[in-house]
């Protein structure tokens, strides 16, 4: 609430839950979500609802930092090594609590940078899960939404950084592939 008007927040992974949960609670402050190699909660979900082995890790009421990460593609090996120095464990509410939308972020322009390493998610998969018609995939052909691609893994910034930031930039600035359009611009 605090800041300027125009932010955009930028959310890897877990974080999507608490940027979408601020772009929720003051819309009129975020320029634009831009979602790294992650996709937007529902209303009511929790991180283990996707994720549910994450319970069995818990320990004390944290998740301890894990001793490699997954989807490496690209990670330099002292990359991976500095990620592990500087990871701190996660408190397990933030994981089991469900997050409450009113759904005042789907006004917020968004982009999604897909990470393609791995067989993960594609613009090609995204048109498909909106061709589905299912009403939870409706937001992704909606003016202001874009997409980019990477050829990397769930770990831009430590895998391609210069190309993440650039994304990030371009994304900022409204750029970006729309849903419908063919042809992803690089």
């Amino acid at each position: 609430r605090a800041q300027e008007q125009d932010v955009v927040l930028v959310a890897h992974s877990y974080a999507a839950f608490p940027a979408v949960g601020a772009a929720d609670r003051v819309p009129e402050k975020v320029a634009r979500l831009v979602f790294v190699d992650t996709g937007a909660p529902e209303s009511g979900e929790a991180v283990i609802t996707q994720m549910p082995h994450l319970l069995d890790l818990a320990d004390g009421g944290v998740l301890p930092v894990p001793g490699g990460i997954d989807a490496t593609h690209g990670v330099p090996d002292t990359e991976g090594e500095r990620y592990r120095h500087l990871a701190k464990p996660h408190p397990l509410r933030t994981v089991t609590d469900p997050i409450t939308l009113t759904g005042a972020w789907l006004k917020v322009p968004t982009t999604g940078v897909l990470c393609l390493a791995g067989g993960r998610l594609s613009l090609e998969v995204v048109r498909a899960l909106y061709g589905t018609g299912d009403p939870r995939f409706a937001k992704l052909a909606e003016p202001g939404v874009t997409f980019f691609e990477l050829a990397t893994g769930h770990w831009p910034m430590l895998s391609t950084p210069t190309e993440l930031t650039d994304v990030l930039v371009r994304a900022a600035a409204g750029e970006g592939e729309s849903l419908l359009q063919e042809g992803l611009r690089r």
